[in-house]
């Protein structure tokens, strides 16, 4: 049985490591059209080469799903930290689609995916559309991960959000206030994300 488990483990590792390369390698080509000796003299926007990325990782081609699924996650962290909320939604719902294909709904990596999904509907102003996202996943959280674990806490924070937005500050402040007294119990009063969750109580009380 110790065998078996080593062997297993090994593969897994060696499968960890592969899928790590084939996004460097990924990221690598990327950014090589920036490159002088690439471009040719041409300017090339960060916006190029990010829509460029995007294209490739769209079709997939030659790359295992979870490695696409990954590398579409983070593109589409990229796109939400610009501000490009649309864009953002489509490849992340596509790393959603391919996660729960091979891992399943209830893996940690597509729970990650569909939260992510959230981030990046209600800036767009469907606010009523993220809270009932919110609703749904957050019990699938807490069944996988536990009533306090931080990915658990993220949904729950969202939740307070897309609340709050709807001009429901009273709701939004209680929910604030549940975020930040098990972060500030599981994560420690200082941790960025226990601070974040003091200022979100703060402003509600401040309203």
């Amino acid at each position: 049985a110790f065998g078996l488990a080593m062997t297993f483990q090994a593969r897994k590792t060696a499968r960890e490591q592969e899928r790590a390369e084939r996004v460097s390698e990924f990221l690598v080509g990327l950014f090589q059209v920036a490159d002088p000796g690439q471009a040719r003299g041409s300017s090339v926007t960060a916006r190029e080469v990010l829509d460029r990325g995007a294209k490739q990782l769209e079709k997939g081609l030659g790359m295992d799903p979870l490695t696409q699924a990954s590398l579409l996650e983070t593109m589409g962290r990229v796109y939400l930290h610009l501000g490009l909320y649309q864009k953002s939604e489509e490849l992340v719902a596509q790393s959603t689609v391919l996660r729960e294909r091979v891992l399943g709904k209830d893996d940690p990596l597509t729970l990650k995916s569909r939260h992510l999904e959230i981030l990046a509907i209600y800036p767009q102003g469907r606010n009523k559309e993220a809270e009932a996202l919110s609703r749904t996943l957050l019990p699938d959280a807490r069944r996988i991960l536990g009533e306090e674990h931080p990915g658990t806490l993220a949904v729950l924070n969202t939740l307070a959000v897309t609340v709050d937005n709807q001009a429901r500050p009273a709701e939004a402040l209680e929910i604030h206030r549940q975020v930040l007294e098990k972060r500030r119990r599981v994560l420690g009063p200082d941790d960025p994300e226990s601070l974040w969750s003091l200022n979100n109580v703060g402003w509600g009380l401040f309203n």
